[in-house]
């Protein structure tokens, strides 16, 4: 029967996979989202892609950034969901990448560590407790922390194009499993 069971109701994240009592309890992610994208289509930028990177790519970020197994661990524990976004506009790209956490603990560890990954080679053009801006040649980077949340984006055009980004952060939507795969039983 549990055997059956799980070919019906395959897990649904990588967090499901890492921490089998969240698939038996049946724990489904959310999706956080950019809720108004004028900002950015009144700069010309177009959506290219979305996707969700889950919770072992947090691991592996964060590991790959830091050089540190262990640290990868603990910044990806408490994991609660995550989106992940491309945009074009001309020749330049922008990805930005908004995750969400069970608690603002968690939110706390995997900022410290992906900021303390991000700003090793980088040049820190501002900062402060939870906004940190940064510069690696012609592309400009903003790490962002709001109480459970943390914000990433990266832009090859000008430190404009962040400014906006942070406009679009001030309206992220955090939507359930049947909001984002409506009709879909997982």
């Amino acid at each position: 029967r549990a055997v059956d069971r799980a070919y019906n109701m395959l897990p649904c994240s990588t967090e499901q996979i890492i921490h089998p009592d969240k698939y038996i309890r049946d724990e489904k992610p959310l999706f956080p989202v950019l809720a108004d994208l004028d900002p950015l289509r009144k700069g010309g930028w177009k959506n290219t892609a979305r996707n969700s990177l889950g919770e072992f790519m947090c691991n592996e970020i964060v590991r790959t950034l830091t050089g540190c197994f262990a640290k990868g661990i603990r910044a990806s524990c408490g994991w609660n969901g995550d989106t992940i976004y491309m945009f074009q506009k001309e020749d330049s790209r922008m990805i930005v990448w908004l995750t969400t956490w069970d608690t603002a603990l968690d939110a706390d560890e995997f900022y410290t560590y992906f900021k303390e990954g991000l700003t090793k080679d980088k040049k820190v053009l501002d900062a402060d407790e939870s906004v940190v801006i940064l510069s690696d040649g012609p592309i400009f980077l903003l790490l962002k922390k709001s109480r459970n949340d943390v914000y990433y984006g990266s832009v090859t055009t000008d430190r404009h194009d962040i400014q906006v980004l942070s406009k679009c952060f001030e309206h992220v939507r955090r939507l359930s499993w049947q909001e984002r795969f409506p009709g879909q039983k997982k």
